[in-house]
């Protein structure tokens, strides 16, 4: 029988994923070269709030265009929120960014830069498009991963 903690484990996995492998394939639209890192943490190691199970990242080749850092920093949060909300839209993750809802990582934040919300908003529908057209390819890389974590 499966226990409550694993199934926690196995939706949190799932999400890390999805947010790493959007990133991912949105960055390989624009010809960015990167990999996805997926970890378990260990026990007794120091976690973050929102990771409490797996971290992940995305390591990419330097992206010079700061419209397209923009863009493949909002996948991750798009590609996770639409795997939860398949109608989800821009407006309504910016929504949930304005309100403090959604909260993005620090290298999230970073790679977006300090923009207004109406310029995240445009980068959003961007990124939206581009997330939902590459859905099967996220999807598909993010389930190899969490099969390969979980051993199953």
């Amino acid at each position: 029988m499966t226990s409550a903690n694993d199934l926690n484990r196995a939706h949190h996995l799932r999400k890390v994923c999805l947010h790493e492998h959007g990133h991912a394939a949105v960055a390989r639209h624009f010809g960015v070269s990167g990999w996805v890192e997926i970890t378990e943490y260990k026990e007794g190691e120091l976690r973050h709030w929102t990771t409490p199970f797996f971290n992940g990242h995305f390591w990419h080749d330097r992206i010079k265009s700061r419209p397209v850092r923009r863009i493949v920093g909002l996948a991750g949060i798009a590609a996770e929120l639409l795997d939860s909300e398949p109608n989800i839209t821009a407006e309504g993750i910016e929504l949930r960014l304005n309100s403090g809802a959604v909260i993005l990582s620090e290298s999230d934040e970073e790679m977006i830069g300090n923009v207004t919300s109406q310029t995240r908003y445009i980068a959003l529908g961007q990124c939206m498009g581009l997330v939902r057209a590459m859905w099967h390819e996220i999807t598909k890389a993010a389930e190899a991963d969490a099969v390969n974590l979980l051993g199953g």
